[in-house]
């Protein structure tokens, strides 16, 4: 059983000291398995040499400078492994457990020295405290695997299934130790119970740290280190049911098991030898090496080298893997060719399409641009109506004074010719004429504004942003569309309302196209309260509110934006829910056959959103009121 123990942590002692991937706790598990070998190497020894040995000065010393540091080595690294196992924690204790079981052990190296140098009372008192100190370690992990997965539970539950598992092996071993006490040792029960549990113990420990890369290992070492274990595990169930173990003191016992027992472990050493060398060479032929073909082919499939093959090899399951492999990369490599021809003939069609796409954009632009004047020019149409019959107006009193004028002065020619002139009457003449050449300005002045209003009104864009006043086109686009709705019904009257931010500051816009918006804007909200006035008596009242506000807002990035508002209110006939979701829609009229194109709400909508980023959003309830209001962010227009 100690070859077998020993061969094992052979194993994974030079396994880990050829690793060199980073690995946790690596140094404590070392430590363990280097510990565990020595103990093993020094049992073999004991137990193969005659009784006379133990009388020794050779023993002792054995004793003394390999028997316990071997043991201070494998139980200090136990526990402190048990700390560091996947999940460092209770750093402060680790570090008291590990001084004081230093210092254990140191004090029991020195009990042992000062036993058999001096005393010389056997190693009796030796064995049974380094046996509890055995049984202490072991129960002590166990607590500690078991508090560590209640920490784990609900961070990472793999790590605590695993902490759970490390506290049952080491209930193995604590009831081997439990159970080769109340039996003994030597007893047939005691020692198969000792050796199933132990040895159990052993495997599932070394498959833990495996399978939850504690230990990390490839797939041939894997399948040779299990080979090896499994192959080691019958051939010491075997040795040991046919020679099982007797006493020290049982010198023609151990004499006639001495020759089977060397065959056996001649045996075991001989087919560890076979599967540590032969099996990995196999493993290479027949497996490791077509895999890392097959992996290496794959990660150049990975980067993009789809004309990749990878030698077949051997007709078994990978060469067929392999085969279907290349079979695979064919496939790819024809359905990449056939995307890339498809890729190149759409890439045309898409560039064609593009053209035509962008020509159609083109028209769009124009025909949107010619739309736009178009609606000026219809709302130019709805006014030039009364335009026309307003200038008539001061145009007569131009001409009524003109001929009156022309009267009076042939009066005051008249006077002054004759002989005795009244100068009472050539005054009053002079003045009469001096007053109608005033009404004549007036008059003139008067029919001149408004040709300039329906010039700039008719006025094409430029397009050019300019740094613009928004308080004052405000006020100028309200005057023109309020004097437009005068000049349409002169019984017509409303009461404006301003209220203009002083603290706005110019912006850059387009201020044919903004105005236009706005003039759209007031034009409704007159012809809604004028709408309204025409079915209520004269209780109503008609108001038009106008409003313009700076609203700052944090941004993400440390900065400041915010937009400006321009809000638009009438008291009016408001909008109705069902035709709410269409007013922007091109044609859109809820106004009579000839008193709208339905184009305005569209317009002014695109040049506010596509325009300036901004929105144009509506507030109403039919029959009381209609509130538009205008968004534009600052980062748009600044």
């Amino acid at each position: 059983m100690s070859f077998i123990l020993g061969l094992t942590a052979a194993g994974m002692f030079f396994h880990l000291i050829k690793l060199r991937q980073p690995v946790k706790a690596k140094k404590w598990l070392i430590g363990f398995y280097l510990g565990l070998l020595i103990w093993q190497i020094e049992n073999i020894i004991r137990y193969s040499v005659p009784v006379t040995y133990f009388d020794t000065a050779a023993y002792k010393l054995q004793t003394i400078f390999v028997l316990i540091p071997a043991l201070a080595i494998t139980h200090v690294s136990h526990a402190q492994f048990a700390y560091h196992f996947l999940v460092a924690t209770h750093e402060r204790e680790r570090k008291v457990v590990l001084w004081v079981s230093s210092a254990f052990w140191f004090m029991e190296l020195c009990f042992v020295i000062w036993n058999e140098v001096y005393y010389k009372g056997g190693m009796a008192i030796m064995f049974i405290t380094a046996f509890f100190c055995s049984l202490f370690v072991t129960l002590w992990v166990i607590i500690l695997s078991i508090r560590k997965a209640g920490r784990l539970r609900y961070i990472n539950k793999r790590a605590s299934k695993a902490h759970f598992f490390y506290a049952a092996i080491n209930v193995c071993y604590v009831l081997a130790a439990l159970f080769s006490l109340h039996f003994g040792f030597f007893s047939s029960t005691g020692f198969w119970t000792y050796f199933s549990f132990v040895w159990l113990g052993n495997l599932a420990s070394i498959v833990l740290y495996i399978v939850t890369a504690a230990v990390p290992a490839g797939f041939q070492a894997k399948v040779t280190g299990f080979t090896f274990v499994l192959a080691a595990t019958v051939l010491s169930i075997i040795t040991l049911t046919l020679y099982p173990p007797v006493l020290l003191t049982n010198t023609q016992g151990r004499l006639e098991q001495h020759e089977g027992l060397a065959k056996m472990i001649g045996m075991i050493g001989i087919v560890a030898i076979i599967i540590v060398v032969f099996m990995p060479l196999m493993l290479k032929i027949s497996l490791t090496t077509p895999l890392r073909r097959l992996l290496k082919g794959v990660e150049q499939v990975n980067e993009g080298k789809l004309e990749t093959q990878v030698p077949v090899g051997l007709r078994d399951e990978i060469g067929l893997l392999t085969q279907n492999f290349n079979q695979m990369t064919q496939s790819l490599k024809k359905s990449q060719d056939d995307l890339t021809d498809y890729a190149q003939t759409l890439e045309k069609k898409v560039a064609k399409r593009t053209s035509q796409l962008q020509r159609s954009l083109n028209e769009l632009k124009s025909t949107q641009a010619q739309l736009i004047q178009s609606e000026k020019m219809a709302s130019l149409g709805e006014l030039t109506a009364g335009i026309a019959h307003e200038i008539k107006n001061p145009l007569n009193f131009v001409t009524n004074f003109s001929e009156l004028s022309v009267e009076l002065f042939n009066e005051l020619k008249e006077e002054i010719n004759k002989p005795t002139p009244d100068t009472e009457n050539m005054q009053g003449l002079a003045e009469d004429i001096a007053q109608n050449l005033q009404k004549i300005s007036h008059h003139g002045n008067r029919a001149g504004a408004i040709v300039t209003s329906m010039l700039e009104h008719s006025r094409a864009s430029t397009g050019e942003r300019e740094l613009t006043d928004i308080n004052e086109l405000v006020k100028e686009y309200l005057d023109v569309s309020y004097e437009g709705m005068l000049l349409k019904n002169k019984n017509f009257t409303a009461i404006l309302e301003t209220q203009l931010d002083p603290t706005i500051e110019k912006v850059d816009i387009i201020p044919e196209d903004f105005g236009r918006v706005l003039l759209n804007l007031f034009n409704n909200a007159f012809y809604s309260i004028n709408e309204k006035k025409k079915n209520l008596d004269g209780a109503y009242e008609p108001k038009v509110s106008v409003s313009t506000k700076k609203h700052y807002t944090p941004l993400g990035d440390g900065g400041r934006g915010g937009i400006i508002e321009i809000n638009v209110k009438d008291n009016g006939m408001g909008i109705s829910e069902k035709v709410l979701d269409k007013i922007y829609q091109p044609f859109f009229t809820t106004k009579p056959a000839g008193d709208g194109t339905g184009l305005g709400l569209s317009l002014s909508y695109d040049i506010i959103t596509k325009g300036y980023k901004g929105e144009l959003k509506v507030e109403t309830k039919e029959g009381e009121f209609a509130e538009f209001i205008i968004q534009l962010p600052l980062k748009h227009i600044i």
